[in-house]
Formats: structure tokens, sequence, C-alpha cells
């Protein structure tokens, strides 16, 4: 009797665990497509999805890709300079830092 039960347990337990992953899947095909549509290209809204960050990468397409930072700072001359900085360590460090120059990224570090 308990083996049955057993088995009845895991089998609602699996699809449970099938139900999930066919909402995340597709949660996330409805956001590519929001994205495509708002950016007009696939390529860039596949490395959004997968959060990446690039060299040239838009200011807005970072946003979507990372979200907004944990802080900032803006250095206005000579050309609009902004650095993000992403995931606080604590005492003033980052784990990953992005430069942006007039809302185009041109440099990231990850600092360990």
């Amino acid at each position: 009797m308990i083996g049955i039960v057993s088995l009845v347990l895991a089998c609602c337990a699996l699809l449970a665990i099938a139900a999930a992953l066919e909402r995340v899947r597709a949660y996330r095909q409805a956001k590519l497509a929001r994205l495509i549509s708002k950016h007009n290209n696939p390529e860039i809204a596949r490395r959004i999805l997968h959060r990446e960050v690039w060299h040239g990468q838009t200011k807005e397409q970072l946003l979507d890709s990372l979200g907004p930072p944990a802080t900032s700072t803006i250095l206005p001359e000579p050309a609009q300079r902004e650095i993000w900085h992403y995931g606080p360590r604590g005492g003033g460090r980052y784990r990953f830092t992005v430069t942006l120059h007039d809302g185009r990224v041109t440099g990231m570090d990850t600092n360990r």
C-alpha cells in the first residue's frame, strides 16, 4: 500500500514539475515575442533574453537585458558618459560594471 501511495505522489510531483516547466517556456516565448516587436531584430531580442551585454548595445537594450543598475555615475564631459554598477558586494564594490558613452555600451568589467 505504501508503494502505491509513493508512486501516486511521485506521479503528481512529476506532473507539477512538467506544468511549471511549460509555464516557464510559455513565459519565455511571450517575452521573446515582445522583445522582437520592441527592438525589430530577432537576434538582438535573443541576446537580451539571454541577459547578454555587448559593445554598441543601447541603454534601452541594456535595461531590457539586465534591468536597472544598483547604482550609476554620470560624467558629463567631454561626452555623456555613464558608469552602471550591478550586483553590490558591499564596501562600494560591485560584481559587474558597464560603461556607456552617449547612450551606448563601450566597456564592461567583471570586478572579481
